[in-house]
């Protein structure tokens, strides 16, 4: 099963989102920081990562690094504010995401990425929310 590491330094964001990816039938977790990110990444199974292209102290770019030492194939998402075009992907990133974005050029960019990768989802949902503030745990609803 396609496995999607959702990583934004606002928790809410990165829960809203994988819980929506959850919904729309996908195995997707959520980190609230770079530090969980990691640690996600770190143990494998990975084949899509949106990143917040914002995170502090190179961020993405070690969430990248680490999720490429154990998945060649993981396809890697900057989540970037604004309208596309509008600033240069990342040199970590595969392609970049216009945030906040449709519910249509979400599932693209993953389904594009999944594609890249190699990889289908494949199996139910099974959808973990980490961390341990409140917001994590509930459905937001709104993307």
């Amino acid at each position: 099963m396609a496995k999607i590491l959702v990583v934004d330094d606002d928790r809410r964001t990165a829960s809203a989102t994988a819980q929506w990816l959850c919904q729309a039938g996908w195995h997707a977790v959520a980190a609230g920081s770079v530090a969980e990110g990691l640690r996600i990444a770190a143990r494998g199974g990975l084949a899509v990562c949106l990143v917040d292209a914002g995170l502090p102290a190179g961020g993405g770019a070690a969430i990248a690094a680490a999720a490429r030492a154990t998945a060649a194939g993981v396809g890697l998402v900057a989540v970037m504010p604004g309208e596309a075009g509008a600033l240069a992907t990342p040199a970590w990133a595969d392609a970049a995401l216009s945030w906040p974005a449709s519910d249509g050029a979400l599932l693209e960019a993953v389904e594009a990425a999944i594609a890249a990768g190699g990889r289908r989802r494949e199996g139910p949902p099974h959808c973990p929310v980490l961390g341990d503030h409140p917001a994590m745990a509930r459905g937001l609803g709104v993307v």
